[in-house]
């Protein structure tokens, strides 16, 4: 009894501190937006939103194949994972290097660009220590950490944003911050629950090829994500840039709320799945995504009634004929909070290859109406190519995933009635 009490104290600690450092991490973005654009203007916030949302892009080769694979897998040495994460970090960098050399940007982009790149490169290589404390138990300690690093690195850049007026200074203070916090908490909550295990060089060859379908679909991922940006990158201006910058930021609510409700439960999908409860792994995933379109209707709702109002109060800026945007880009939203948990379903049920074949045939289509859409119709296009985006991918594993389930329960009944 007193065993299961501990257990439930632990799962509720964990959810508790999953929803705020999730909320906070995610919610820099979003006030980093909101503090280079009041205090630095549109056309600099442009080119803040666009270099940080490339080190996002960049941060997924740090990631590779993420944290979910690495809580779901028990037959690979911690240390195998650490070695795999500093060699995906180096090549983060690296082509973060290449990227500034090709696309030969102003000395303002590289600074602020490379700055965030460092930043997401040290995120990347923590969240692997993150992944042993969840698998101990003890994702409230990664809860805090986020938390943590959020509000310290917000408060650090507010200040120095606020004397100098020089968003590359105001990096650099989030990015010692960062590292100040890894070094002072991090490391030592790690160590209370590392293995002393070793690797060797297939075990680390094995997970670069087996997690590469995982990172390729999370690249993919991203680069939708982000498509709009791209293309009004290219057939747009600064002011544009920003103004979609802005109206996507309450979409990440929806991704964010897809975070809360599965990543509690991935020990738990990992549990059923290995007993082969599919019937109960069916039903929790049913629920989840219930009360993610449930959240998803209170926030068109939301978007609609006060929206607008509420960017146009925070952001210090006119954006009252982006509400049809907001909305369209919310809807897009949901779609692919839907996505994000089925990719952890998925994912769990060591399903991967037939992910990456869904991004990749998404990608090239988001590619193909992307730059068409914002050339024809600006800010609308932009939120346009992303609902059609968002939409399709949501189909496309909404129906995977129901296929993958079915496909797991036929195979568990043969194999019983052989049995018999």
């Amino acid at each position: 009894m007193k065993k299961m009490k501990n257990q439930n104290d632990f799962f509720h600690k964990n959810v508790i501190w999953n929803i705020i450092g999730t909320t906070t991490n995610a919610f820099t973005s979003l006030i980093y937006m909101i503090i280079v654009t009041r205090i630095n203007g549109l056309e600099t916030a442009g080119i803040f939103s666009f270099s940080f949302s490339n080190a996002g892009v960049l941060f997924v080769i740090g990631m590779y194949m993420g944290r979910t694979y690495q809580v779901s897998d028990t037959n690979h040495s911690q240390k195998a994972f650490r070695q795999v994460r500093l060699l995906t970090c180096v090549v983060m960098f690296a082509v973060s290097l290449i990227m500034a050399y090709i696309y030969n940007y102003t000395a303002e982009t590289l600074i602020i660009f490379l700055l965030w790149v460092v930043f997401k490169m040290i995120d990347a290589y923590v969240d692997v220590l993150y992944g042993v404390l969840q698998q101990k138990d003890r994702l409230y300690c990664v809860g805090i950490s986020l938390t943590s690093k959020a509000i310290a690195g917000v408060f650090i850049f507010v200040m120095i944003d606020i004397i100098t007026k020089n968003v590359a200074l105001s990096s650099i203070g989030a990015v010692l911050v960062n590292i100040l916090i890894v070094i002072g908490y991090d490391i030592p909550h790690y160590r209370k629950y590392v293995n002393q295990d070793e690797s060797n060089k297939n075990e680390i060859i094995y997970l670069l090829k087996d997690g590469f379908y995982i990172f390729g679909t999370t690249l993919l991922s991203s680069y939708l994500v982000n498509a709009s940006k791209y293309a009004l990158n290219s057939y747009g201006n600064n002011k544009d840039q920003a103004v979609f910058g802005i109206i996507i930021m309450p979409a990440t609510v929806m991704v964010l709320a897809g975070q809360y409700l599965i990543h509690p439960y991935l020990m738990k999908l990992t549990l059923l799945f290995r007993k082969r409860e599919f019937a109960i792994l069916t039903n929790l995933v049913k629920k989840i995504l219930i009360i993610l379109i449930g959240i998803g209707v209170i926030g068109i709702m939301a978007a609609y009634l006060i929206g607008i109002p509420f960017l146009e109060i925070i952001y210090g800026t006119e954006l009252s004929s982006y509400k049809m945007e907001l909305i369209i880009v919310i809807i897009g939203a949901i779609c692919y909070g839907i996505v994000s948990i089925l990719i952890n379903v998925l994912t769990v049920m060591h399903s991967n290859k037939i992910q990456l074949l869904g991004f990749s045939v998404n990608t090239l289509i988001t590619y193909l109406i992307a730059g068409q859409l914002v050339l024809s119709r600006g800010v609308r296009g932009a939120a346009m190519a992303y609902f059609v985006s968002m939409a399709i991918l949501c189909g496309f594993f909404i129906i995977i995933t129901g296929r993958k389930i079915k496909k797991e329960m036929t195979d568990e009944s043969i194999h019983n009635y052989t049995c018999i």
